[in-house]
């Protein structure tokens, strides 16, 4: 009896279904996606020669909807890779998990935000593209030339937006901030130089703003106004630097860039004292927080303006790297 109960629990215990694996389910997802686009073929009359494949494709929702859901998943996924790529190199170090922190300084947060107006602009490009296919060879009628308008209107409103923002990063693309230590600790002080000012010399007095800002969503995905990111400031303290305060000064400009540059350039020191009761940054919470320091300074032109975000963090989790050592 005792060698037939051993025999029967080493056996593997029965499982009568199998968990779907990640690539299981893309293969439904694809074979649902392939039934989709034979049933619009089959509902605008491909098959039985009703219709033209050329005329159809502009009428399948079944090509068009998965293309848009596709663009928002692929960013989701590759966000969420990179974070457990970096959970797995810095194991020990939170404060890199959610973004891989520059360590010696960082540089305006505008050449991350150019990506959204970019694609925008992209798209609508595209979306006029069609439109401009189906108006002008399909179709040809006058009257849907006309109607169409708004649709070159608004690819051309993107555009100008999307420059609008390569401009500023174009102008003032040499702008970094270099830290006097990494990271920045609540109730220590954040301090550092602002180097590739040369810009913002026009200027008498020089504006840095430092703020902790909270982002959350509001509303819901399933309401009719959708779901909108809303900044609150939660904390900020402005200081105000004179012209004559930007000395020459041996700095590191753009570490772990490809062409980083280490020499005397013109620099302005800025210091803060951080509040020791207040929220660290978390970027990926909800809500969000986020320290950042705006460098404003009026000139002839295209205004000085500059965000930088910062790594400002709680209580710290291993000795903070001195610029100074």
């Amino acid at each position: 009896m005792t060698r037939l109960a051993s025999t029967d629990s080493a056996r593997p215990p029965a499982t009568g279904t199998r968990s779907l694996t990640p690539k299981g389910c893309l293969l439904i997802l694809l074979a649902a996606w392939a039934v989709w686009i034979l049933i619009d073929l089959w509902r605008l009359g491909v098959f039985d020669g009703s219709m033209a494949l050329a005329d159809a494709v502009f009428e399948m929702p079944s090509l068009g909807l998965p293309l848009l859901v596709a663009i928002g998943v692929t960013a989701l996924i590759v966000s969420a890779r990179n974070r457990e790529r970096r959970k797995k190199e810095f194991p020990d170090q939170p404060r890199m998990w959610e973004k891989r922190w520059n360590r010696t300084g960082a540089r305006p947060v505008a050449y991350e935000k150019l990506a959204a107006p970019v694609m925008l602009a992209v798209m609508s490009t595209f979306v006029c593209a069609a439109v401009a296919v189906v108006s002008l060879v399909v179709v040809d009628d006058p009257f849907l030339k006309i109607a169409v308008t708004p649709f070159y209107l608004v690819g051309i409103g993107a555009w100008l937006f999307a420059g609008n923002k390569a401009a500023r990063v174009i102008k003032f693309r040499r702008t970094w901030f270099e830290y006097d230590s990494f990271p920045f600790f609540l109730g220590g002080k954040l301090s550092g130089a602002l180097v590739g000012i040369e810009p913002a010399l026009g200027s008498e007095t020089i504006t840095a703003t430092l703020r902790l800002v909270q982002e959350r969503w509001t509303g819901s995905s399933g309401s009719r106004s959708g779901r909108t990111r809303v900044r609150s400031v939660v904390r900020e303290d402005a200081r105000q630097y004179r012209r004559e305060e930007v000395v020459e000064r041996a700095v590191l400009w753009g570490a772990g860039q490809r062409k980083p540059s280490y020499g005397l350039r013109p620099a302005l020191s800025v210091a803060f004292d951080l509040p020791a009761d207040a929220q660290q940054t978390a970027l990926s919470a909800d809500p969000a927080f986020r320290w950042e320091l705006q460098v404003t300074a009026t000139r002839p032109g295209l205004d000085f303006d500059v965000t930088f975000l910062l790594p400002v963090y709680g209580a710290p989790d291993a000795a903070p790297i001195s610029r100074a050592s």
